[in-house]
């Protein structure tokens, strides 16, 4: 082998060096812009507020008569599994300004954790109940507490009537 085809070996060596080279370059690049991109996508994705599902916020009923139901099966089973006794339940629209919302004054009888399990479930569970004010008496001879509530409740615009 002589010198020059030593050299010409030498010079395609390194050119191939270099053309693998800038295409390994390329690749990477486009893979971070692809990243790029997709991080891009997924941060204006986060941005974006979550679709309001109306059934965690609101009493779904064809009308005000059947949301107010509901509404009641709920507080009587939620006062029955916490081993409450609910004695008194009355249903007003809040005013004509505000068709929509709803809300129950209830009396019940219970023991502190009951009281507190029912009160939660009430709160913590959908379609969302507000909690508006609460008192807590002790009944007399008893270890039970009497507790007076009003909650509110938010209904679908279908249930206006």
């Amino acid at each position: 082998m002589n010198e020059q085809s030593r050299r010409t070996i030498s010079l395609a060596a390194i050119a191939a060096i270099i053309v693998v080279s800038a295409y390994l370059c390329g690749v990477s690049a486009g893979q971070w812009l692809g990243l790029n991109a997709r991080i891009e996508a997924a941060e204006s994705r986060a941005d974006l507020p979550p679709a309001a599902d109306p059934q965690r916020y609101l009493l779904v009923a064809d009308n005000r008569s059947t949301a107010t139901a509901d509404l009641q099966t709920r507080l009587n089973d939620g006062a029955r599994v916490a081993g409450m006794t609910l004695s008194r339940t009355n249903f007003e629209a809040a005013s004509d300004d505000d068709p929509l919302t709803v809300f129950a004054d209830i009396e019940a009888s219970g023991t502190l954790v009951e009281i507190s399990a029912f009160l939660h479930m009430v709160e913590s569970t959908t379609p969302a109940l507000i909690v508006e004010t609460a008192s807590l008496r002790p009944l007399r001879d008893s270890d039970r507490l009497r507790l007076t509530a009003r909650i509110r409740a938010r209904l679908s615009p279908g249930a206006r009537s």
